[in-house]
């Protein structure tokens, strides 16, 4: 049984069992309350990246700005992934310049690096 002990990570369960309580939860409230699929689908890999991909640190503020602006950015690439969704060659490129921008932005601090690919996200399930 010392081997179970050495994969248990209480942090990562602690990760994992938000993501399995709040995904399917905000996934149901937009599906059956706000009856809209389209924000079914983006709440739910929303709250992947959100809560699975990025690994914010900090005290409880810092931790709140980091989710704040991934949200923020995660909605302008939404918009960005939407506008070029019409062109394959468009899409394409607008995503190798924005998973450049997004993982140079990783050399700010910690936290940008942990969100870098979780802000990718949005954009693929847009474009």
């Amino acid at each position: 049984m010392s081997w179970w002990r050495t994969l248990w990570s209480p942090t990562a369960a602690v990760r994992g069992l938000r993501a399995a309580v709040l995904v399917p939860a905000l996934f149901a409230f937009s599906l059956l309350v706000i009856k809209s699929p389209q924000v079914a689908t983006f709440t739910a890999f929303g709250g992947f990246a959100s809560l699975v991909l990025a690994s914010f640190g900090g005290t409880r503020r810092d931790r709140a700005v980091a989710h704040t602006m991934l949200t923020a950015v995660g909605a302008v690439l939404i918009v960005i992934g939407t506008l070029v969704s019409h062109s394959v060659v468009a899409a394409a490129v607008v995503a190798a310049v924005a998973a450049f921008t997004s993982y140079f932005a990783a050399v700010i601090g910690p936290n940008d690096a942990s969100g870098a690919a979780a802000a990718m996200l949005p954009y693929m399930l847009a474009a």
